[in-house]
């Protein structure tokens, strides 16, 4: 049985919980001064090169907005609301209560004073910027509303395959462009194109998707360790269609009737919170961690836990209604009594 548009899928909230566990762990070194470090366990591809998670949400990214534009009678306004009830509110509570950190105890100041006040404007709309955002975090925000906007104005119109093939072109050329360009020549596009195409080919076979997924991650890491040689903008699409198949695969597997976890789903519904918060837990974590002592790598995981509590808990008295009320039914009127 094929999968229709529109229909949820369980595994990719699990991808979602890997792509944001990978930043989180990725991120864990910066609860310790640079000379203790070094004590950190090697998590190959995670500790060292845990990034690569938000490219992996890029690709996601591409995948749920295919999925929600992937209707004839898309409302430009409808849909651009909810993106703004997703991303905005809660991006606006984190930063608050990040400036609330700076007025008490002066957190962030370095942060704050790197951008100024026009910089903290346009970080608080989100606009794309040179230098990262107040919110460090918010830098890939910055990529995904520049995505929204694109794929809003030409999915509906042109169809998703035209999307794609203008975020493929987008990101091509932005191998080559080193004028500022306020990301439209990102190779973020790229990611975002994959996704897209990832949806497209979402009914492709799970063994098929699977070995592209295995073959190309494969060569992609390998590059990036060094054990193979060649352009790194062949490195970029390795890991964006090598993640697009693997979006492939697990879609493949849930067709197969494959349960997945309730805890992967779970974090992954909560995956934006826990990709926003985890920032304000590292000097929270880092001061507990100077007062208690202890084994660097145990606190490493006492910081991913207490993020992922912060996350879950951010989910359900925040983002959960927000949601309700992006997506209530407005009623609409009668005619007969209108």
């Amino acid at each position: 049985m094929n999968f229709a548009a529109g229909r949820k899928f369980q595994s990719i909230q699990l991808l979602r919980a890997i792509a944001a566990l990978m930043v989180v762990v990725f991120h864990s070194k910066s609860v310790f001064e640079p000379e203790i470090r070094t004590n950190l366990w090697w998590w190959p591809g995670i500790s060292d090169q845990g990034a690569l998670g938000v490219s992996l949400f890029f690709v996601i990214s591409g995948f749920i907005i295919a999925m929600t534009l992937d209707k004839k009678d898309v409302d430009f306004g409808v849909f651009a609301w909810r993106r703004f009830l997703r991303i905005y509110p809660l991006y606006w509570i984190v930063m608050l209560a990040a400036l609330g950190t700076y007025l008490w105890d002066r957190w962030f100041h370095v942060d704050l004073e790197a951008i100024g006040l026009s910089g903290m404007i346009v970080s608080f709309l989100i606009l794309p910027q040179k230098p990262f955002p107040f919110w460090s975090p918010g830098w890939s925000l910055e990529h995904e509303l520049l995505f929204y906007l694109i794929a809003g104005l030409v999915a509906p119109k042109l169809g998703l395959c035209t999307l794609c093939a203008v975020m493929m072109v987008l990101g091509g050329v932005g191998f080559w462009v080193s004028f500022w360009d306020f990301h439209l020549f990102s190779d973020a596009q790229i990611y975002f194109g994959a996704g897209v195409g990832a949806y497209l080919y979402r009914n492709a076979g799970f063994r098929l998707a699977a070995i592209m997924a295995t073959a190309l991650l494969a060569i992609a890491y390998a590059h990036l360790y060094g054990f193979l040689d060649f352009p790194y903008q062949f490195r970029s699409l390795a890991f964006a269609f090598g993640y697009a198949a693997l979006i492939v695969a697990f879609v493949g597997l849930e067709r197969r009737g494959w349960k997945v976890p309730n805890a992967g789903v779970l974090i992954g519904s909560a995956s934006y919170s826990l990709y926003l918060w985890h920032w304000l837990m590292i000097p929270v974590i880092g001061r507990v961690f100077w007062s208690v002592g202890g084994p660097v790598e145990l606190w490493r995981w006492i910081f991913v836990f207490a993020s992922i509590v912060v996350a879950l808990l951010s989910y359900a008295l925040i983002e959960k209604p927000i949601s309700s009320l992006a997506h209530r039914q407005w009623r609409q009127p009668n005619p007969a009594t209108g």
